[in-house]
């Protein structure tokens, strides 16, 4: 889908199918709730953290908000 970095906090977001990767730990995705757009919610399941919901929002530049943060497209 896309790898996207913010440049205010050096954070980079990358957001496949199957799996997100963010602040270096990896989410398997169990399913995508897509009936929002251009809000997609993600239920991931994490070996340390457990169950994790990412809520991105995906917008016209091809980038995407993630906890207010926004993040661009590479």
């Amino acid at each position: 889908m896309m790898v996207s970095e913010n440049a205010q906090y050096g954070a980079v977001l990358d957001v496949q199918k199957d799996v997100i990767k963010f602040r270096g730990e990896s989410f398997p995705v169990k399913s995508w709730d897509e009936t929002k757009k251009p809000v997609y919610i993600a239920r991931t399941q994490h070996s340390v953290v457990g169950s994790w919901t990412f809520k991105l929002e995906k917008t016209k530049d091809g980038g995407v908000i993630y906890q207010g943060t926004k993040f661009k497209k590479d």
